[in-house]
């Protein structure tokens, strides 16, 4: 925690209360991480949102597991494209909870977590996009 607020990364204050050091982050900080929470929920909602409207215009079969050997085995139907939504709010809500229960002094760990979120729905959101626009 040291070396980064050193290096700056995390715009932080650190001050000496008696024998303990209390770190505080800036209003701006904490107001961007809030919406990093949110996020992947507003992305999930948009896919399924997307998926209900769009995939009629597409076939009926779309490729989605692309680590299975090539051919009819990597094809989905339409009801499997929601697994990409759910997976996206399943890993928000695991890295949430997780925020929730590490004490207040591990501010790395909780940026860390947050932005681990919001990189997997932007994976999750850029698969999506390009599979989409295959048949587009």
């Amino acid at each position: 925690m040291t070396l980064l607020l050193i290096i700056g990364l995390f715009p932080t204050k650190s001050v000496r209360e008696g024998n303990q050091l209390r770190v505080f982050t800036s209003g701006q900080n904490l107001n961007l991480y809030f919406w990093l929470g949110l996020l992947p929920f507003f992305v999930s909602l948009i896919l399924t949102i997307f998926i209900l409207i769009f995939f009629q215009f597409l076939p009926p079969r779309l490729p989605l597991f692309y680590s299975l050997p090539w051919g009819e085995q990597q094809l989905a139907n339409h009801q499997q494209f929601f697994i990409i939504p759910a997976s996206i709010i399943l890993i928000d809500l695991i890295n949430l909870a997780l925020i929730w229960h590490l004490h207040s002094s591990q501010v790395f760990f909780k940026k860390l977590l947050s932005f681990t979120s919001f990189i997997t729905t932007l994976i999750f959101l850029i698969t999506f996009i390009r599979i989409f626009l295959i048949f587009a």
